[in-house]
């Protein structure tokens, strides 16, 4: 049952593009006009004299069919763009978790880059010290030296 429903949706998809195309316009268009001409001219036997009765007829029966058509294929679009909807609303969700990874990643670094500089700071500060206890150390040598 399911396979015919989706074959009825899609033979009305079908119709209804055809239907709102230019195409069907111009065609449906030309039709009219040669219904007209050749049933106001004395080319042929009348077979629809004005006010044009069958044609009429064709119209309402025409716009009675395309009606539930163009409603099937709508309800088929909005069956769509809800499925649609909640695909996007999925994918929004996953990006939403890995951009929160992201940030987290991006937060643990920056943490990490600042313990790196407090490290450097640390190992110039001592380098700095060291520096200056040789510096001492060296001066006291030299007294020692001289005594």
């Amino acid at each position: 049952m399911n396979k015919i429903k989706e074959l009825g949706f899609i033979l009305a998809d079908k119709i209804t593009n055809f239907i709102g195309s230019w195409a069907f316009i111009l065609i449906q268009t030309i039709v009219v006009l040669v219904w007209i001409v050749l049933n106001i001219t004395v080319l042929i036997t009348h077979f629809d004299p004005y006010p044009f009765i069958l044609l009429n007829l064709f119209f309402s029966t025409e716009a009675a069919y395309a009606t539930p058509l163009i409603l099937m294929a709508s309800k088929r679009q909005s069956q769509k763009d809800g499925e649609k909807v909640d695909r996007d609303l999925a994918v929004d969700h996953e990006t939403n978790l890995v951009v929160k990874d992201l940030q987290d990643a991006l937060e643990k670094l920056n943490e990490d880059l600042l313990l790196d500089r407090q490290a450097i700071k640390d190992h110039t500060q001592m380098k700095k010290d060291v520096e200056h206890i040789k510096h001492e150390l060296d001066k006291l040598l030299k007294i020692v030296k001289k005594n």
